[in-house]
């Protein structure tokens, strides 16, 4: 596996304000503020294909994303540094092997107190949506070549933020090609 800090960079919140126009302090405000939508599941089907389609989905907007903006294609918050110990432990008890090992090379290599990070390898994309779908630490994912802001959220349902109709076009693809509906 890559080194964590290749596939990753923290940066400020100012930083992160520069790079990111479609931000909002809580959902509501999104709601009034921006178009939006509901990216859901479409079909009936077991957990885990439900949850690889939104990590489709998620690596499917990462790579359109990326094509256009390589240096900068997906940023999320990651509360990570805000929790307790007991919270830590909490998530940690939650998270399969594979998910362990992303959660613990990130804890050991960025020791920061920035909530914002670049994310610059797709082989992420599955960790942070699973914590998600999984409702055990929701991310919000800012992806900045085509400006999409979406909103991890509880039982599948994931507001998405946007601006331009064209830019919703795309996506609302994505979610089509991944088996859901936006």
């Amino acid at each position: 596996m890559k080194d964590i800090t290749e596939c990753m960079l923290p940066i400020s919140e100012e930083s992160f304000k520069g790079y990111i126009d479609i931000r909002f302090k809580n959902i509501l405000q999104g709601f009034e503020e921006y178009k939006n939508s509901i990216l859901i599941n479409k079909f009936e089907d077991n957990y885990n294909n439900i949850e690889n389609r939104f990590i489709g989905f998620m690596e499917a907007a990462f790579e359109i994303n990326k094509s256009e903006n390589a240096d900068i294609p997906l940023i999320i918050d990651f509360y990570l540094s805000n929790l307790d110990e007991k919270a830590y432990f909490n998530l940690y008890n939650s998270l399969d092997e594979d998910d362990i090992e992303t959660l613990e090379r990130i804890k050991l290599n960025f020791k920061t107190k920035t909530n914002y990070f670049i994310i610059l390898d797709k082989s992420l994309i599955p960790f942070f949506t699973r914590l998600s779908t999984r409702e055990l630490f929701f991310i919000t994912f800012y992806y900045r070549s085509f400006p999409t802001t979406i909103w991890g959220n509880y039982g599948f349902k994931f507001p998405v933020f946007y601006e331009d109709d064209n830019i919703f076009r795309k996506y609302k693809k994505l979610a089509e090609n991944n088996k859901l509906k936006l």
